[in-house]
Formats: structure tokens, C-alpha cells, sequence
């Protein structure tokens, strides 16, 4: 099998987990905007609803995976 590098993995990892976290603030954000929610279409704001519920989700697997190399 392949060696896997753990600062490397935890660097990757960190830099995903930064990622998603700044995709969830734009993505909640947008839907706290009262004008977003009320006059963009129905669809677009159901797009973004499940695009935070999908990321918010990634950031929990993260997370977890980032706990994990963690020395005990």
C-alpha cells in the first residue's frame, strides 16, 4: 500500500475543511438575506439549501477525518 505522509494528510485535509467552512458562511449568508429568500426563484434557493446541507455535511466528515490523525 501507499504511505501516507500525516502532516501532509492533515494539511489537505485543513485546507479542504477551510474551504467548505467558507462555503458555508457565503452559502448560509445569502439565505439569511430576506430578499435572496423572497425574490430569487424557488428553485435557485432550493439549489443553495442543499448545496450548505452537502457542505455542512463535508464539514463534519472533515472534521472527523482531522480528529482522527490526532494523536491519542
Amino acid at each position: 500500500g501507499e504511505v501516507v505522509d500525516l502532516k501532509e494528510e492533515k494539511q489537505r485535509l485543513s485546507s479542504k475543511l477551510k474551504d467548505i467552512q467558507k462555503e458555508i458562511l457565503q452559502l448560509d449568508g445569502k439565505l439569511k438575506q430576506p430578499d435572496f429568500v423572497n425574490k430569487a426563484p424557488a428553485d435557485v434557493v432550493e439549489k443553495n439549501q442543499l448545496r450548505l446541507a452537502e457542505a455542512q455535511l463535508q464539514q463534519q466528515k472533515l472534521e472527523t477525518a482531522l480528529a482522527r490523525l490526532q494523536p491519542a
